[in-house]
C-alpha cells in the first residue's frame, strides 16, 4: 500500500486574514459552521488540550480528541474520531499561511482508517471544512448547501447514536 494512500489533503486559498481563520478553527463562544456546526468544548487550545465536537444542543458528542500541537496562527493538529464507531483515530492537521492574495489552508487528514465508513466520512469532511471555512471568511456565511445540511442534522439529532451522548464524552479533569 503507498504512504499516501492513508492521507487526504484539501487546499484552499481563502481572501481573508490569517487571524480570521483561526478564530473560527478555535472558537469555542458558538458553533464552528465550517466543521459541521459543531461547538468546540475543550480545556484548553494547547498541547495535551481535549477536543470535544458537540452538537448546537450539547446533547451529543460526534467527535473526540486531543490537541498535539500548537501554533497560532500557523499550525493547529489534533488526534479524532468518531464517537458513532469504533474506528480508530486519525490525526488532523490545519496549516495555515499568509500569502499575498490572503490565506493558503492546508488540512491534511493523516492514518485515515481506510475501507471504514470514518474513511469516507474523513474524505468528504475534509472538502466541507476548506469550502466552508472560505465561505464563511469571504462571505460571512456557509454556503447553501452547509445550511440545508445543518438543518438536516438538527432533525435528525433525536435519533442520534445513545453511543453519542455527552455525558459520556466528558472533558477529563
Amino acid at each position: 500500500m503507498p504512504a499516501d494512500q492513508n492521507r487526504a489533503i484539501f487546499e484552499v486559498l481563502i481572501r481573508g486574514r490569517i487571524e480570521e481563520v483561526w478564530k473560527e478553527l478555535t472558537r469555542t463562544d458558538r458553533p464552528q459552521r465550517a466543521i459541521f456546526n459543531s461547538v468546540l468544548h475543550t480545556d484548553r487550545v494547547g498541547v495535551g488540550g481535549q477536543v470535544r465536537m458537540r452538537t448546537p444542543s450539547g446533547k451529543y458528542t460526534g467527535v473526540v480528541g486531543r490537541y498535539l500541537e500548537v501554533d497560532e496562527p500557523n499550525l493547529l493538529v489534533h488526534t479524532m474520531r468518531f464517537t458513532s464507531s469504533d474506528d480508530p483515530e486519525c490525526t488532523i492537521r490545519y496549516s495555515l499561511a499568509e500569502v499575498a492574495e490572503g490565506v493558503r489552508l492546508r488540512l491534511v487528514v493523516d492514518d485515515l482508517p481506510l475501507g471504514t465508513k470514518s474513511e469516507k466520512n474523513l474524505r468528504q469532511g475534509g472538502a466541507f471544512i476548506a469550502r466552508n471555512l472560505k465561505a464563511i471568511i469571504e462571505t460571512g456565511r456557509p454556503t447553501l448547501g452547509a445550511l440545508l445540511l445543518f438543518l438536516m442534522f438538527r432533525l435528525m439529532e433525536p435519533f442520534s447514536p445513545k453511543r453519542s451522548r455527552s455525558e459520556l464524552w466528558p472533558i477529563e479533569s
